[in-house]
């Protein structure tokens, strides 16, 4: 799969929408649809390259996969947990010393998704839980495609799809039925959907004219501006159009967003960095315009630091073969 820069393009503007939504800009009250728009991208970018590798190899590379993984996500994570431990006390002081060690060790396990769906304390590094969703993502999805890739084509596009019907029936159920906001939000089971769904077009190798991603981008955009978290339907509806709109984005990939290429590459580490940043920020008294300023002008210089120094040893170490770049070398 040749590297497409619209798709860091993407990136660039999911991890823009999140900022905005953390520093919680008043009419980017959507912004947390970024995360949808993430892991619709993260499942079809994944699913092309294990779904291309079995198809020239026989087989997927467990090992291999998990190791470029972990190269790939886990220096940078440690990085900010390190400095976490270091600054937390001085510029949070209402953690205390029984806290001060749980947030990150969550963090540092990817399982920061459940720990903040029970709703536990502190949340200054809340933001990991959709690494911690992503990595379960990781640990599940390419053992589903080794049983998968076995079928006839099409009866294993239907098994996706299954999957991606599935998730998004028990996210709603859930919603009406028994679950909690918090629950709801964080799990890992209730945010299978956008990841399956990019699973799906990613076997599927479908591909679409640009006004397609132009269309979605609206759609995206849209749902930045309107969709609600605090909406009664948010669980039923909101996020499954979300991930719509984030799938024909994904498919239709418009060649102008390849401009925002630079900002994508740098789009992990800057959403590493952006949330604590921001809570100082706004434990400091500063407004929400400043506190996104903050928030993106210092977490992209840390970004582009552990970019060109932790990151980049780590891909020398893996040598050329990259999932997000995207090309894979064997």
């Amino acid at each position: 799969m040749t590297y497409n820069p619209a798709l860091d393009g993407i990136r660039a503007l999911a991890v823009i929408a999140v900022l905005l939504f953390h520093a919680r800009i008043p009419w980017a009250q959507g912004g947390m649809g970024g995360v949808d728009v993430f892991f619709v991208l993260s499942g079809y970018l994944i699913t092309r390259i294990l779904a291309g590798e079995a198809a020239a190899t026989g087989t997927i590379h467990l090992r291999r996969f998990y190791v470029r993984r972990l190269r790939r996500l886990y220096p940078a994570l440690l990085a900010l947990l390190a400095t976490y431990l270091v600054f937390a006390p001085m510029v949070f002081p209402a953690v205390t010393k029984d806290q001060w060690l749980i947030e990150p060790l969550a963090g540092s396990l990817y399982l920061s998704d459940y720990y903040r769906a029970f709703g536990l304390e502190p949340n200054y590094l809340t933001h990991l839980w959709s690494l911690a969703v992503e990595e379960q993502f990781y640990l599940l999805w390419p053992l589903l495609l080794l049983g998968v890739t076995r079928l006839e084509r099409g009866a294993a596009i239907r098994v996706l799809v299954v999957v991606f019907i599935v998730a998004t029936a028990w996210r709603a159920w859930s919603a009406l039925n028994w679950a909690n906001d918090e629950q709801l939000y964080y799990h890992f089971d209730m945010r299978l959907s956008g990841l399956a769904l990019g699973g799906v077009l990613g076997y599927s190798r479908i591909e679409a004219r640009q006004w397609v991603g132009w269309l979605g981008l609206a759609g995206t955009i849209a749902c930045v501006l309107i969709v609600s978290k605090d909406d009664a339907l948010y669980y039923v509806v909101g996020i499954t159009v979300t991930e719509v709109a984030a799938a024909l984005l994904v498919v239709g990939a418009p060649a102008a967003l390849g401009r925002l290429s630079w900002l994508g590459k740098m789009s992990y580490g800057l959403y590493l960095w952006h949330y604590p940043l921001g809570r100082w920020a706004r434990d400091l008294g500063a407004t929400p315009w400043e506190q996104f300023a903050f928030s993106l002008v210092v977490g992209l210089a840390l970004a582009a630091i552990s970019f060109h120094t932790i990151e980049a040893a780590f891909r020398q170490v893996s040598g050329r073969a990259s999932l997000d770049g995207v090309k894979l070398d064997a």
